[in-house]
């Protein structure tokens, strides 16, 4: 394990070709650990910890996507990591999605799961809620109970870098991705649900998507070896 005066990450030895593991809001490396060991054999394998979250300190100000995709810009360049795979999670898939928009020679081939990015369908009960919050915040309340599990637990800088991230929809983003990309989703996933999987296959022009039955928005960890199949077939390799 190397750490970097960024942020921490894991990387296996040096191989021929680059695989990029980018976990969601609130994972770290570790959660890739399966993808990781899976693939180490044949590539390169790097998972880091984003800004805020596993063993990598938080960031200086309140990061946008763009920002964690300029620092993983860097990183990769100064790493000499180039034209890698990438396997995205969540929170990682919209960093993934900023990379290969803006940087594609980074970029050989994509694998998004569960991907955050396309501005959710909002219910009335939604916009009441964030009326409330800020009527609340307005009286100086106690606004604890407010928000998602992930806002509620996020902790300093992080709460404002998730309403950010949440509020980012990058939708247009999507047309200038040219990497080919299969989209890995989980057919009950309730945090990213299957329409903004078909929404990004629909705006992605060089894509597959593939539903994984009776799983949720962590498909890669509850179907893991049937994940590994889809990704080592997309990524053209037998890892025997």
């Amino acid at each position: 394990m190397t750490k970097n005066p960024d942020f921490f990450y894991i990387q296996s030895d040096s191989k021929e070709k680059d695989i990029l593991l980018l976990h969601g809001w609130g994972g770290s490396s570790e959660s890739f650990r399966a993808v990781f060991e899976f693939f180490k054999k044949n590539y390169r394998v790097t998972a880091i910890d984003f800004f805020g979250f596993g063993k990598s300190p938080p960031p200086p100000y309140a990061y946008s996507v763009t920002d964690y995709t300029k620092s993983l810009a860097e990183f990769l360049q100064s790493h000499n990591i180039r034209k890698a795979h990438i396997i995205a999670h969540s929170f990682g898939g919209r960093v993934a999605i900023e990379l290969a928009s803006r940087y594609p020679y980074l970029i050989d081939r994509l694998i998004l799961t569960s991907s955050a990015g396309i501005k959710p369908k909002r219910k009335p009960i939604y916009y009441l809620k964030v009326l409330k919050y800020k009527i609340a915040k307005l009286l100086k309340k106690d606004l604890s109970n407010y928000g998602s599990k992930d806002y509620q637990n996020a902790d300093g800088v992080m709460k404002a870098v998730f309403i950010k991230a949440v509020n980012y929809d990058q939708t247009k983003l999507l047309k200038n991705i040219t990497a080919p990309t299969l989209l890995i989703w989980g057919e009950n996933d309730k945090e990213t649900p299957l329409y903004m999987a078909e929404r990004m296959h629909k705006n992605i022009k060089n894509s597959n998507l593939v539903v994984l039955r009776d799983t949720g928005h962590f498909a890669f960890m509850d179907k893991s070896l049937l994940f590994l199949r889809h990704a080592q077939r997309f990524l053209g390799g037998n890892n025997d």
